[in-house]
């Protein structure tokens, strides 16, 4: 029994040192940082701590940060293992969470039971609208999807800015924070924990990114996916079509930010605010770049994030440390993770020019050489 157990040991020992040694290294690094500045690392760090988990509020506080990164991040996941870098995640995100916004606020007298699966709905179909059109460019035209899809977070942003401000405007408003009606309370999310706003968005999350993982191992579909990530020509070849499952996994994906955004509509907002996201999207993107895109690792790296983020706050309260410093020890780690290799694992930026040159470099093996999750 003991030696059925060792493979995937090995397999969960090495798929989580390499984040692991990145985050080392990145504390380390912010550790000499604050040295640099004349302040003690370890009363920043206990600072930090008390931040993000020192009381029943800002546990609720790192858990609601985290919720809508679980969504961001597992919509790259998605994408990238099916051979597209969703570089629009933000935008999709933005999308969908004015659609549930205009149909929170549109739509009085419902039930719950129905008005939040709706406003969830909306959402879904916002962000996958968005995102299927950088999809149809790459499969029909070529289009480098990197591109198209970070042009598009700058299309989203300056469209939901101009429908808040004219439109839809809710009247009366100065300020640079314009806001749109609250959706009805019927559109509202339950909170898991009043008065806090920790929401049934959070299972949600969680339940997304069991069936995103099992759907990638176990079922057939998700078999193709990964082989048209990992080999698209032999995937072809084999007759697997490619273009279908780009689109398919795309569509997927933006159906997953459009669903973060919402959650933060209907669990944190309650209306859509201008400026909206705030690196939602591109820090799932690091959520996920974090834990090699593998699903069941994104809550974990999500509730990791969102702790230094709600920490931050709290550092530069109690401390005087100023809270970019977490900023640049996120990027610190990330660019840690983002090595070419972290005790023999290839590492997702390592891949990147693989995927994009869509060669397949290991045929002979197939698509279980792909990472699991």
């Amino acid at each position: 029994m003991a030696e059925a157990s060792t493979p995937p040991l090995r397999h969960i020992g090495a798929a989580v040192r390499g984040p692991l040694i990145a985050i080392v290294l990145g504390f380390v690094a912010a550790a000499v940082l604050v040295l640099l500045i004349g302040k003690d690392p370890l009363e920043a760090a206990s600072a930090l701590w008390r931040g993000a988990f020192g009381t029943p509020n800002n546990i609720a506080g790192t858990l609601a940060l985290a919720t809508p990164l679980i969504f961001s991040a597992l919509a790259f996941a998605v994408a990238f293992r099916g051979s597209m870098f969703n570089a629009g995640v933000e935008g999709q995100l933005i999308i969908g969470a004015f659609l549930s916004a205009f149909v929170g606020f549109s739509f009085d007298g419902l039930p719950a039971i129905v008005h939040i699966p709706l406003m969830l709905g909306a959402g879904a179909l916002g962000g996958a609208l968005w995102a299927l059109l950088p999809a149809i460019w790459r499969v029909g035209l070529g289009a480098n999807e990197i591109v198209t899809t970070l042009m598009m977070n700058f299309i989203a942003i300056a469209l939901t800015d101009y429908l808040v401000l004219y439109p839809f405007r809710l009247p009366g408003q100065s300020g640079s924070a314009i806001r749109t009606e609250s959706v009805s309370p019927s559109a509202e999310l339950p909170s898991l924990w009043p008065p806090y706003n920790v929401t049934i968005a959070l299972p949600l999350a969680i339940f997304c990114v069991v069936i995103a993982w099992y759907v990638l191992r176990r079922f057939v579909v998700g078999y193709e996916v990964r082989m048209v990530g990992s080999a698209p020509r032999f995937a072809k070849t084999a007759g697997i079509p490619p273009s279908r499952h780009m689109i398919g996994v795309m569509l997927i994906s933006g159906a997953l930010a459009g669903l973060g955004g919402a959650a933060q509509v209907g669990g944190v907002f309650n209306a859509f605010v201008s400026p909206f996201a705030t690196g939602l999207g591109f820090n799932g993107v690091l959520v996920a770049l974090l834990v090699g895109n593998a699903p069941l690792g994104i809550p974990f790296a999500a509730v990791f994030i969102g702790a230094l983020q709600s920490g931050a706050i709290g550092m530069e309260l109690t401390t005087s440390i100023s809270r970019y410093l977490v900023a640049a020890l996120t990027a610190t780690i990330i660019i840690f993770v983002s090595a070419r290799q972290f005790g023999g694992r290839r590492l997702p930026w390592a891949t990147v020019a693989r995927v994009r040159s869509r060669e397949p470099q290991t045929e002979a093996k197939g698509p279980a050489d792909g990472t699991g999750a």
